[in-house]
């Protein structure tokens, strides 16, 4: 400090040398030079930092704001710069990015316009044309009529998923109920539509006629485990080329005689085929990063051993100059500028659309998890350009931040355009292309609906058709869906996986679209243009920012200066008006409170206390996807498309479907992020912190591996394969019991997390239970005097176990869960470290219930000595703006273009703290069990307990919608049993009152007499 106080004494001096120190000026940018953490302005402890920075002897990580060079280190100049601001003050606004949405609610708001969860708006071109759910394949008939539309959702009202036409001049629309998922191909005259019917294991054919198609009929049986999806048709007409996601094979169907003919095993969960132009060759895109070897069996969820080598993220080039006998060519890497190396790139590139130019020289690849459009030549089978697709300012190579999703083709006739659909901008991009000169040109881009999926654009190439997956967003899913008075409760109609329905953008004339118009609309909608905001010393109005707050201004600033420590609460699958319904402070309906104040009352005090929420959203429909969102601030294509259809008994293995490689993004999760700027940190419960650690596989560069230590634990690869269950289920009696040695998994494998902390849902493991670790590993922390900077504690069991008999009753499950939020909240509140604290808490998805604004509008609780004490937020946020708040916090991040532009929650903080704690309140409910469907009090109660013993509840989100229902049967039946007891007791006053009337009456005559 000595050597800080003469720095300081000398810079104060030297103001005049300011014009020398700045050969040139300094460029408009968000954070003001020298402003540490990010809070409006530069003071002494801010300068002292950065000569601490400069002397090499400060504990402060960096001082980005300070660091003017970009180099990583403090200078003379920039110490001059900052104290030159100190003298007078930072400019009196700052460009901040947020999303475009202030307090408006989720939903489509009218045909052509919608919110979404993120606050993000869609207003897509064109005409639009509603369909069912989470369309995913367009063909247009040779004859440009009708366009076929694949619906690849978890399935419409009527519980199926349909084939629908769109006659091309009327848009009418037809359906026809087909069981598929992901495969569609035409007949060469466009008179049958070729559809895949994974699930069991067909391949289906349809006639078209009359612009209707005909009930589907099999074409093809695959063998048991193949689900075949992707499909194409030869050039000539005859034969039919099937992909089979869960065997990672290629197999061909003669059209004419219908004889199915094995081909070669391709990449670990193929995604698309299409056949070369001259019939010789097929290329075979797929999502999973491939096995060296692959093989028939999905892998367990390991590392991949090399993660770089060359069958992963590749294309695979099949020879079918003889289709009945076709044979593995090549494997073709793609997007190789982006391999893993687990430092900025941590996911594969996913392979996912390919189209063919025109003249079929070249293939067009979309490498959906980095961003990028790859183009190979057919001849040769090199890749001779990658086109960068995000052209909004987040960096370059494999910096640049990701989040655009290209996911689709369609290429004009004379091949002068690329029409690329970027899903996770909602957005049509167009490629000026000259293909002879290999030079490929982003040129701007079209507004669209949420998650365009699919293209198909017309022969002369001015119409294009665009499939939004979400169509405009979902509203609500309240009581405007379910007469819960008189709803028997067979169905599930108001599950968010059915309510989402798609829609087809019909575009005329996008040949001459005004494409700076529509780069426009779509920096609008994302919110990629910066917003201008004054600075204020007071509770900041529209247009305002706040000084001195506790939230850093931007990324590149921080960490906070008030908060030094960020806890995460995560629970699961509730939405708002489940649980705060019938809480008059906010915006709810107590019409759907399942779990209100008596069941919830720490939820209560702590929203009345502190700070929440009704107008937050999950990003993401269901745990899967919405855990990536929290963890990763983005979700890959895998995830997205792949949910809706396993969560619908589509067959992927669950431990692959919620772990497995396919689900990392680009920069991998706030774990990995943590890791790499050396921010202490501790995990208790979330899974996707043990899978984190996988990603480097034996090659990855960066962090060593682990998959050595994991091997040296277990004994070997089989004993390790046979117990990741275990290992997720932190059961360390077992894996002891297994011969693991669970000290090198603790020590060195994941030394960030509680290995015993239950990371499953579990009917005999207690949220309670799991309140008490965290109580003794804080009694830990406070004798060492310090605790890590973030925490990130998982409470499940507000999941519940539905009506399973002798697993806890719904509203004893959630009152379990509310109890340990007091009791984590308590222990916290009360220890020496919650001065400079700050606990966010929400869930991960809000797919169990309903809600009269939005079926994805969830809980939003935060508690610190530094929120508006009995604040009500209106302002709309989403999880990942919840993950942005924290990073901001922290000083790491951004992670994808998502949480770059999500608008963060300093709306709930002030710069004046208020240190009282918080103290648990006791549970209203007692622990129940529910009992078998034979004891079951009434009918309700019955089918509940019935339904519950077929489902799987021991692990998220296995029962789907057939939970939200039984929640709905308890509820229904617990209602009737209140009235029916309180009727008993009613009748029973009544007749002693009747009763003892009659005998005074009778005493009365008596003494008359």
């Amino acid at each position: 400090m000595v050597f800080a106080r003469r720095w300081l004494c000398t810079l104060a001096l030297l103001p005049t040398l300011s014009a020398v120190a700045q050969l040139s000026p300094h460029p408009v940018a968000a954070l003001c030079f020298g402003d540490c953490n990010g809070d409006g302005e530069v003071t002494v402890d801010e300068l002292v930092i950065g000569v601490n920075l400069a002397l090499g002897s400060a504990t402060l990580r960096s001082c980005r704001p300070l660091d003017e060079g970009g180099d990583g280190e403090v200078t003379v100049d920039e110490l001059v710069r900052a104290v030159n601001l100190a003298l007078s003050s930072c400019p009196m606004s700052v460009d901040l990015y947020r999303s475009p949405v202030d307090t408006a609610p989720a939903g489509p708001s009218s045909a052509s316009h919608g919110v979404l969860p993120n606050g993000r708006v869609v207003e897509p071109a064109g005409t639009q044309v509603p369909v069912n759910t989470f369309p995913l394949n367009l063909a247009l008939t040779p004859d440009q009529a009708h366009l076929i539309v694949t619906n690849d959702g978890y399935g419409n009202e009527d519980f199926g998923r349909d084939v629908q036409v769109v006659d091309t001049a009327s848009l009418a629309v037809t359906r026809t109920a087909a069981p598929h998922y992901l495969g569609l191909a035409l007949s060469r005259d466009g008179q049958r539509a070729f559809v895949s019917n994974g699930k069991d294991n067909i391949v289906q054919s349809m006639e078209l006629v009359g612009g209707q198609l005909s009930a589907p009929e099999v074409l093809a049986t695959l063998p048991e485990g193949t689900y075949p999806t992707g499909l194409t048709v030869s050039p000539d007409g005859r034969y039919l080329y099937v992909i089979a996601l869960l065997s990672n094979s290629f197999w061909t169907v003669d059209l004419e005689t219908r004889e199915v003919f094995a081909g070669p095993y391709v990449g670990n969960f193929p995604y698309a085929v299409v056949a070369s132009a001259d019939g010789q060759r097929a290329f075979v895109s797929s999502w999973g990063l491939n096995n060296g070897n692959p093989t028939g069996v999905i892998p367990a969820p390991l590392p991949p051993f090399d993660p770089n080598a060359i069958s992963m993220s590749s294309i695979v080039a099949v020879n079918v100059g003889d289709p009945t006998l076709p044979v593995f060519e090549k494997y073709i890497p793609v997007a190789r500028s982006m391999k893993i190396d687990n430092r900025s790139v941590f996911g594969g590139s996913h392979p996912s659309a390919m189209a063919l130019s025109p003249d079929g020289a070249l293939l067009y690849v979309t490498a959906t998890n980095v961003d990028l459009l790859v183009v190979i030549d057919t001849a040769t089978l090199a890749t001779v350009a990658e086109v960068q697709l995000n052209q909004f300012d987040s960096g370059r190579g494999t910096l640049a931040l990701q989040g655009l999703h290209p996911n689709a083709l369609a290429v004009s006739a004379d091949g002068q355009r690329i029409y690329i659909a970027d899903a996770g901008i909602n957005a049509v991009q167009v490629i000026a292309a000259d293909p002879p000169a290999r030079t490929f040109q982003p040129a701007g881009f079209i507004p669209t609906g949420w998650y365009p999926s699919a293209l198909a654009l017309s022969g002369d190439g001015s119409r294009l058709y665009v499939a939004n997956g979400k169509g405009l967003g979902v509203g609500a899913n309240g009581a405007d869906l379910v007469n819960i008075s008189t709803q028997t409760l067979s169905q599930t109609e108001y599950y968010i996986g059915r309510i989402i329905h798609g829609g087809v953008s019909v575009i005329d004339n996008v040949n001459t679209y005004d494409l700076t118009a529509g780069t426009a609309a779509v920096r609008s909608h994302n919110g990629f243009d910066a917003v201008s905001l004054s600075w204020t010393d007071t509770t900041p109005g529209p247009g305002e920012i706040q000084r001195r707050q506790p939230v850093p201004v931007d990324f590149g600033s921080g960490p906070s200066s008030l908060i030094k420590h960020v806890v995460f609460i995560l629970k699961e699958n509730r939405t708002y008006d489940q649980v705060f319904g019938d809480l008059p402070e906010g915006n709810g309906d107590s019409r759907l409170t399942l779990f209100g104040e008596r069941v919830t009352p720490n939820h209560h005090a702590l929203a009345r206390q502190y700070a929440f929420g009704d107008n937050f959203y999950n990003d993401g429909e269901v745990s899967i996807p919405g855990h990536e969102w929290i963890d990763q601030g983005n979700c890959t294509d895998w995830s997205e498309k792949t949910w809706p259809f396993n969560y619908n008994n589509g067959g992927i293995s669950e431990t692959v479907a919620q772990t497995g490689q396919e689900g990392f993004t680009k920069a991998g999760y706030i774990f990995e992020l943590l890791d790499r700027e050396q921010v202490p940190f501790r995990v208790y419960g979330e899974a996707f912190a043990l899978l984190s650690r996988l990603a480097a596989g034996i090659n990855g560069g960066g962090v060593p591996s682990i998959f050595g230590k994991l091997v040296q634990a277990s004994g070997g690869i089989t004993n390790l394969v046979a117990h990741t269950g275990d290992i997720l289920a932190g059961d360390l009696v077992a894996l002891r019991d297994a011969g693991i040695d669970v000290d090198i998994l603790t020590r060195d494998v994941w030394p960030n997390l509680r290995l015993d902390y239950p990371s499953n849902i579990l009917a005999d493991r207690t949220d309670v239970e799991r309140a008490h670790i965290i109580e003794e590993e804080l009694a830990r922390y406070e004798a060492q005097g310090a605790l890590p900077a973030f925490l990130f504690i998982w409470l499940p069991n507000d999941h519940t176990f539905g009506a399973a008999p002798n697993s806890p009753t719904p509203e004893s499950a959630v009152a379990d869960n509310d109890r340990a939020l007091g009791l984590v909240v308590d222990a916290l509140s009360h220890s020496s470290f919650w001065k400079d604290m700050a606990i966010f808490v929400s869930e991960d998805d809000a797919q169990d219930g309903q809600d009269h604004v939005s079926a994805h509008r969830t809980l939003s609780l935060v508690i610190s000595p530094y929120v508006r004490r009995g604040y009500v937020s209106h302002v709309h946020h989403s999880n990942v703006g919840m993950l942005k708040t924290m990073e901001l916090m922290l000083g790491i991040g951004p992670l994808s273009q998502y949480d770059r532009h999500a608008t963060d929650m300093r709306d709930y903080f002030t710069s004046v703290p208020d240190l009282t704690p918080y103290s648990a309140l006791a549970a209203n409910v007692r622990p129940e069990l529910n009992p078998p469907p034979a004891q079951a009090a009434n009918a309700y109660l019955r089918e509940a307990a019935t339904a519950s013993v077929q489902l799987d509840l021991d692990n998220y989100d296995e029962a789907g919608p057939e939970l939200s229902r039984v929640l709905w049967l308890v509820h229904v039946g617990q209602r009737v049993e209140h009235e029916r007891r309180w009727a008993v007791a009613f009748t029973l006053c009544l007749l002693g009152l009747l009763l003892s009337g009659g005998l005074a009456m009778q005493r009365a005559v008596q003494r008359a007499a």
